[in-house]
C-alpha cells in the first residue's frame, strides 16, 4: 500500500486507534519520515511532494498523551514530534495543536522535572539558547513546547494573534499569585523566548508580570535571576535596557535598606560580570543599573562581597574606557562610584582594588586626576590603596599620561610613606616611582638593584652627601620632598598599633634616616625640621614626655631594637652649641631606662665607645642622681641598679674611668641628699672592689673632694656620714684625702667666725675614728 494515500492513513489510524500515545506518535513519526523520500530512494527532505499531512491522528495522540503522560513522557512525546511540526508537516501551519497544548500547560505551569532554585541567570541564558535554537535538547517538556512554538510562530509570524489572546487570558492577576517558582520560571522563559516575535509587546508583558508578583516571591533569588538574565539577554541583542531596568534598579534600591535582602544584590553583582562582558557594546543605558543602592550596599556588605562588587565595578570601567562610551558613562562613574571609593577608601581594612578603580577613573577623566592625587595619597588612606593607585598611574606614564611637578612629589611621598608603613618591601611600585626624572640616574640605577628599595635611597642619599658637597643642595631637596609630613602618616600607626612589624620597619627607616641622612633632614637654626617633627611623633611625643601615656609594647620593643643606631645617629649630628640635640640625647636615656629591664636594656647595651658612654653616663648622673632631682624613688633605683650591673660587668678601663668620673659624684650626691642611700652605698662599695678601682683612685680621691667644697659645710652631717661609710670600705683613699678636709673645715669656721665649730669638730673626730678602727 502506498504510503502517501490517504487511504494508507485511513488504515493507519484505524489500526492505531488504541494504542498507546507514545507508540502511536513514534510510529506516525517513523512512517512520515518514509514520506520524504522520492521513488528512487532520494531523501528530498520537506520538499518532498509525497509528504501527506495526519494532523488529526496527531492531535487525538497528543491529547491522550497530555491526559495520562507525566512530566518524563511528555519530553519523550514532545521529542517525537518535533520532527513532524517543525519540519516535515510545518507548510501546512496549524497552530490549532499549540493551543491544545498550551491550554494543558496553562493549569500546570508550577510542574516541572528540574528543580529551579538554583538557576543563575546564565543557567536560564543557556535555557533560553536551546529553546530558541535547538529544542530537542531541552530536558523540561515545557521549554520543548516553548521552542516549538517559536518555531512555528517564526514560520507563520501572522498566527501570533490567535494564540497570544489565549497565553494572556490564562495568565491574569490572581494566576500570576499562585505561581510557584518553577512556575514563574516557566512563564518568563515563555515570555522571553516569544519576545522575537513582538518584542515591544512581550517587554511590556514582563514588567507588569514582574510586578504583579507578591512581595516574596518578587523578593527571591529565582525572581531576581530571572530579571538578571533578561538584561543579559538584552545587551547580548544590542537591545537598550533603558525600559526594561527601571524596575530592576527600584527593586535594587529597596533593597539595598534592609540586610536580610543582601543577597540579592549580591547574585546582581555576581551577574553584573557576564552582563558586562556580554553586552554588545555599552551605551545601552546599563549606567541606568547604578543608582544610589550601591552606595548604601558598599558600605555595609560583607568585606569579601565588598571586593568582588568592585572587582566587577574595575571590569565595568575597562569596558567603558572605549572612545565611544567614555563620555556616556562619565556621570555614572563619578557620582555613583568615584564618590563611593573616597568614603570607602576612609574606612577601616578597605581592600587593595580601591586604589586600582580610582586610578584607572582618574586615568580616564582627566578633570578626577587632581582631586584622586591629594585624596589617595593622603596620610589617612591605607597604603595599599595608595600604591595601587599610584601603581595605576605610573603604568602609563610617561607614554599617555603626564605628570605635573607636583604630582611627581606627592608620588614620591607616598612611595616613602608606603614603604615605612609596609610590611613587604616595595619592588613593583619602586620600579615604577623610579620613572621619574627626580630621581638622578645613579640614585635610580642603586634602588632598583636592591631588594630594600628604602633602605637603598636612604643609604644612598647618605653616602652622595659624604662624598661631595657639590650637589648638597639638591640631595637636600630630595629629603624635604621625599619626607615631608612623613610625621603624620608614621604617627596614626604608633599612637594605636595593630600591627607590630609594621612599627618595626617604621622605626627601623627612621633610625637610618637618622643615621645617615641627619645633615639633609636637620638644621640647628630652624625650629622645625623633617628630624625634630619625627622626633616629636616617634621617640619623645609631648604626652610621654608629660608622663601621661606609655609607649605600646610593639613601639618599646622596636625603640630597643633601634635605640643606639638613633642614639649614634644623635652624637654624629651633635655641635658644641645645640641645646636641643643636647635635650634630645638626655630624654632618649633619661626617659626610656624605666621601660626596659637591666639585662635587656638597650642604652646599658650601646655603651661600647667612651664618646656614648660619657654623654649617657653624664645625662643619667644629672637627671637621676643630682641634687634636686625630680625623678621618682623607682627611676632612681632602676638607675642605681643600671650603674651596679655596669660596674659588676665592665671590662674596659676608659669606660670604667668615664663611669667614674661622669657618675661618682652623683652616687655621693644620693647619699647625702637622698632616702636610697643604702643602695647607693651599695653601688659604691661594688665599684671600689671592682678589678679596674685601682687605676682609677686618683679620680675618686678627687671627687671625693669636689664633694667636700660643696657639702662640708653645709650638709655636714650627711657629709660626714657618707666619707665614714667610706672609710668603711676604702680608707686608704679617704685617709689620703684626710688632711685636705680637714684645711676645708678649718676654712669652713674661718668663713663663720668661729675658732672651732663643733658640730664639724665631732664629726671629723668621727672620720678619723672609722679609719683609725680600718686600718
Amino acid at each position: 500500500m502506498d504510503v502517501t494515500g490517504s487511504l494508507f492513513w485511513r488504515v493507519f489510524n484505524k489500526v492505531l486507534e488504541k494504542e498507546d500515545a507514545i507508540i502511536s506518535l513514534a510510529f506516525l513519526r517513523d512512517i512520515s519520515s518514509l514520506q520524504t523520500f522520492n521513488y528512487h530512494f532520494e531523501d528530498e527532505g520537506c520538499k518532498s511532494n509525497r509528504i501527506k499531512t495526519n494532523f488529526d491522528f496527531l492531535e487525538k495522540k497528543i491529547k491522550e498523551l497530555l491526559l495520562e503522560a507525566d512530566c518524563d513522557a511528555l519530553v519523550y512525546g514532545l521529542k517525537i514530534i518535533e520532527p513532524l511540526l517543525s519540519v516535515q508537516w510545518l507548510k501546512e501551519g496549524r497552530i490549532n495543536i499549540y493551543q491544545t497544548i498550551w491550554d494543558f500547560y496553562s493549569k500546570r505551569l508550577n510542574i516541572s522535572n528540574k528543580n529551579s532554585s538554583s538557576v543563575s541567570a546564565i543557567q536560564l541564558i543557556d535555557t533560553l539558547d536551546a529553546i530558541l535554537y535547538s529544542p530537542k535538547n531541552c530536558k523540561d517538556d515545557f521549554e520543548i513546547f516553548i521552542g516549538l512554538l517559536l518555531y512555528h510562530l517564526n514560520e507563520y509570524p501572522m498566527q501570533w494573534t490567535k494564540i497570544k489572546g489565549r497565553i494572556y487570558s490564562q495568565l491574569g492577576p490572581n494566576k500570576v499569585k499562585d505561581l510557584s517558582e518553577i512556575g514563574i520560571r516557566h512563564v518568563m522563559l515563555l515570555f522571553m523566548a516569544l519576545s522575537t516575535i513582538s518584542f515591544d509587546e512581550l517587554e511590556k508583558k514582563m514588567l507588569v508580570f514582574i510586578e504583579l508578583l507578591p512581595e516574596d516571591k518578587k523578593f527571591s533569588s529565582v525572581v531576581w535571576n530571572i530579571y538578571h538574565a533578561i538584561i543579559l539577554k538584552y545587551v547580548r541583542d544590542g537591545k537598550s535596557i533603558e525600559n526594561i531596568a527601571v524596575l530592576m534598579v527600584r527593586m535594587l534600591q529597596e533593597a539595598s535598606v534592609n540586610q536580610k535582602t543582601f543577597h540579592l544584590i549580591k547574585e546582581f553583582v555576581k551577574n553584573l560580570e557576564p552582563i558586562i562582558l556580554n553586552s554588545l557594546n555599552m551605551n545601552l543605558h546599563q549606567k541606568i543599573l547604578f543608582g544610589s543602592w550601591l552606595g548604601k550596599y558598599l558600605s555595609t556588605c560583607y568585606h569579601p562581597d565588598l571586593c568582588k562588587t568592585l572587582e566587577v565595578i574595575l571590569l565595568l570601567i575597562e569596558r567603558c574606557s572605549d572612545a565611544d562610551s567614555l563620555y556616556e558613562w562619565e556621570s555614572c562613574l563619578k557620582e555613583n562610584i568615584y564618590v563611593q571609593l573616597k568614603q570607602l577608601a576612609l574606612s577601616h581594612n578597605p581592600p587593595e582594588i580601591i586604589g586600582i578603580v580610582a586610578g584607572k577613573l582618574a586615568l580616564l577623566y582627566t578633570n578626577l586626576t587632581a582631586d584622586s592625587f591629594n585624596h589617595f595619597s593622603n596620610e589617612t588612606i591605607s597604603p595599599t590603596i595608595t600604591s595601587g593607585f599610584l601603581q595605576v598611574i605610573l603604568e602609563k606614564y610617561p607614554d599617555s599620561f603626564m605628570l605635573t611637578s607636583q604630582q611627581e612629589n606627592i608620588i614620591v611621598q607616598s612611595w616613602v610613606k608606603i614603604c615605612f608603613v609596609s610590611t613587604e618591601n616595595q619592588i613593583d611600585l619602586t620600579k615604577q616611582v623610579m620613572k621619574l626624572d627626580i630621581f638622578s640616574a645613579d640614585m635610580k640605577q642603586s634602588i632598583s638593584h636592591s631588594d630594600d628599595p628604602m633602605e637603598a635611597f636612604i643609604k644612598h642619599v647618605g653616602l652622595q652627601s659624604q662624598r661631595s658637597y657639590d650637589h648638597i643642595m639638591d640631595l637636600i631637596k630630595i629629603c624635604d620632598i621625599a619626607f615631608n609630613n612623613l610625621e603624620k602618616t608614621l604617627g596614626l600607626y604608633v599612637l594605636k598599633p595593630e600591627n607590630e612589624a609594621v612599627v618595626l620597619n617604621i622605626y627601623r627607616y627612621t633610625s637610618l634616616l637618622f643615621l645617615n641622612c641627619s645633615k639633609m633632614i636637620y638644621n640647628k637654626n630652624k625650629s622645625v625640621t623633617v628630624l625634630t617633627k619625627l622626633v616629636e611623633v616617634l621617640l619623645l611625643p609631648m604626652d610621654f614626655m608629660a608622663g601621661k601615656r606609655m609607649p605600646h609594647s610593639y613601639v618599646l620593643t622596636a625603640i630597643k631594637n633601634t635605640w643606639e643606631v638613633f642614639f649614634k645617629a644623635f652624637m654624629n649630628v651633635r655641635d658644641t652649641n645645640d641645646p636641643y640635640i643636647e635635650r634630645i640625647l638626655k630624654y632618649m636615656v633619661v626617659k626610656y631606662i624605666p621601660y626596659y629591664s637591666i639585662t635587656e636594656s638597650p642604652i646599658v647595651s650601646s655603651l661600647k665607645t667612651v664618646d656614648y658612654a660619657s654623654v649617657i653616663f653624664e645625662k643619667m648622673c644629672i637627671s637621676y642622681f643630682k641634687y634636686g632631682t625630680n625623678e621618682t624613688d623607682a627611676n632612681i633605683s632602676k638607675a642605681l641598679k643600671i650603674i651596679a650591673e655596669i660596674i659588676n660587668t665592665c671590662k674596659s678601663l676608659p669606660i670604667f674611668r668615664v663611669l667614674v668620673k661622669e657618675v661618682l659624684q652623683g652616687l655621693f650626691e644620693v647619699v647625702i641628699f637622698h632616702p636610697l642611700r643604702s643602695t647607693a652605698i651599695g653601688v659604691i662599695r661594688n665599684l671600689t672592689i671592682s678589678p679596674l678601682f685601682n687605676e682609677v683612685t686618683e679620680e675618686f680621691k678627687q671627687t671625693v673632694l669636689t664633694i667636700s667644697d660643696k657639702n662640708v659645710g653645709l650638709y655636714t652631717v650627711n657629709y660626714f656620714q657618707l666619707l665614714i661609710s667610706l672609710a668603711k670600705f676604702t680608707p686608704n683613699e679617704i685617709r689620703a684625702v684626710l688632711d685636705d678636709i680637714k684645711i676645708k673645715v678649718t676654712k669652713v669656721e674661718k668663713l663663720r667666725g668661729v675658732g672651732f665649730d663643733k658640730i664639724l669638730r665631732t664629726h671629723l673626730e668621727k672620720l678619723e675614728n672609722a679609719l683609725q678602727t680600718n686600718l
